[in-house]
């Protein structure tokens, strides 16, 4: 199924639904049916499903509950009653990956509440971390009457072509978490680079002297080239033993599509490491680029029976917020989502303004200590 059809079926279904409440089939407060409901009755994915429910909570028809459902507000916007969007409408454009428990959740929301408070509205438009979804969605978006755009670019070796032609063209946008190397433009990220060097200071500090890194390829993203580069310069530089031909443990980038990916890259991973760890018997923690990895890691790590850590420790970006779940806590960089959305909408709207132009801005992050790191201990 491609992208455009995808596109047409959620934005069909977000329009009956809106049909319907504009026609007091479902009134206000009444509970609209469930993700699983609309997969069953227009035969969709759940992501098409959560895109069609998600557009009708941007144009305020509706609020959702986690856990409860979806909800009739008393604030449905009439202004979109006929399934478009009038040329007067103030709109901005949202472009982002599917986003993971352990970032990104609060992007959105956060996008959409500081452009509320500003008197603009928002249409989004998921790409799936794929640059051919992205440029198909950024086409799209780009026949409305947007007044600019925020776009999480997809993971790719270079950046999209259809962003590149946003910037040529001089189309207000601002890009967030990731930035094009040598080119001119405004973008929002967390600051990778003094994260990390605190994240590494804070495992030197324990006493971990022989640190590995573990990581998605950094060509494919500037952010993670970033924490990758940073790590390996900061341990060359306080003496760590560090060989960045040697200590670094790729993770396939396609390594968390579904089940079978997830096993396959478990097997090799598991291979990789033992390698690793008899050639470096004395390495006693590993810095991770982001979560999902960190955790197949420890998976690793225990299958081949070492203790976390009492062994080696692990640290990584990114964590979900578990509050009473019984789960392993990371000790993790956590970045600021919130403010990273907040000053994305703001950057956005000075450049529609023409206050700025090609400016940047990096986030601070803080280090969150888990249970997945103390100090080294003693070997024989």
């Amino acid at each position: 199924m491609t992208s455009q059809k995808n596109n047409a079926i959620y934005l069909q279904i977000s329009n009956d639904l809106k049909e319907k409440i504009l026609n007091n089939v479902y009134e206000v407060g009444d509970k609209l049916p469930t993700e699983n409901d609309l997969m069953e009755a227009y035969n969709v994915s759940r992501v098409t499903a959560r895109k069609a429910l998600e557009t009708l909570v941007q144009q305020n028809f509706i609020v959702r509950h986690p856990g409860r459902g979806s909800y009739v507000t008393e604030n449905k916007n009439t202004t979109v009653s006929d399934g478009t969007i009038s040329n007067d409408t103030p709109l901005i454009g949202v472009i982002l990956p599917e986003v993971t428990p352990c970032f990104g959740t609060q992007i959105l929301p956060e996008i959409g509440k500081e452009l509320k408070k500003n008197g603009l509205h928002l249409i989004y438009s998921g790409t799936e971390d794929n640059q051919y979804h992205e440029a198909i969605a950024i086409k799209e978006i780009r026949n409305l009457p947007i007044s600019g755009l925020i776009i999480w670019p997809a993971s790719g070796k270079y950046i999209g072509e259809e962003i590149l032609k946003l910037v040529i063209d001089k189309v207000p946008v601002v890009l967030l978490d990731r930035y094009i190397q040598d080119i001119e433009t405004n973008y929002v990220i967390s600051d990778n680079n003094a994260a990390t060097k605190e994240a590494l200071n804070y495992l030197l500090t324990l006493g971990h002297q022989k640190i590995g890194i573990c990581s998605k390829s950094p060509e494919f993203d500037s952010s993670i080239k970033e924490r990758v580069s940073t790590a390996a310069n900061l341990l060359s530089e306080k003496g760590a033993s560090f060989n960045p031909n040697e200590d670094i443990i790729l993770v396939s980038e396609n390594a968390f599509q579904n089940s079978e990916s997830i096993e396959a890259e478990r097997e090799a991973m598991k291979q990789h490491v033992q390698n690793y760890l008899s050639q470096h018997p004395e390495t006693t923690a590993f810095f991770v680029t982001e979560y999902y990895p960190a955790t197949l890691l420890y998976q690793v790590l225990n299958a081949l029976n070492y203790r976390i850590p009492e062994d080696i420790s692990i640290l990584c970006y990114d964590s979900p917020e578990f509050k009473l779940e019984q789960v392993v806590k990371f000790t993790h960089v956590q970045q600021n989502e919130k403010h990273l959305a907040q000053k994305a909408v703001s950057l956005l709207l000075d450049s529609i303004n023409n206050k700025v132009k090609n400016a940047s801005f990096l986030i601070d992050a803080s280090l969150v200590i888990g249970d997945t790191t103390a100090k080294p201990s003693l070997k024989s």
